[in-house]
């Protein structure tokens, strides 16, 4: 698991200076994933609050599998 939390760390930080938000939601949700895994539900929900804006968007389309997944994380978390 931390093979895997490092390449998502990597997806994330890549997504971020593309400017890529699907590409960061998806990221933020497999590290979020991870991390509550590992007991580590503070740093998941913190990861969570970056997208935040993202997954409330009126254009946000929760039918969407990786919105919806998001959304299940969030909920999960709070």
């Amino acid at each position: 698991r931390e093979l895997a939390g490092d390449c998502f760390g990597k997806a994330l930080e890549i997504s971020r200076s593309q400017g890529a938000r699907a590409l960061e939601l998806r990221a933020v949700t497999s590290l979020g994933k991870i991390l509550v895994a590992d007991g580590e539900r503070k740093k998941a929900l913190e990861l969570m609050s970056g997208v935040v804006d993202l997954l409330e968007s009126p254009e946000s389309d929760p039918s969407l599998p990786d919105i919806r997944e998001a959304l299940e994380l969030k909920n999960q978390l709070s």
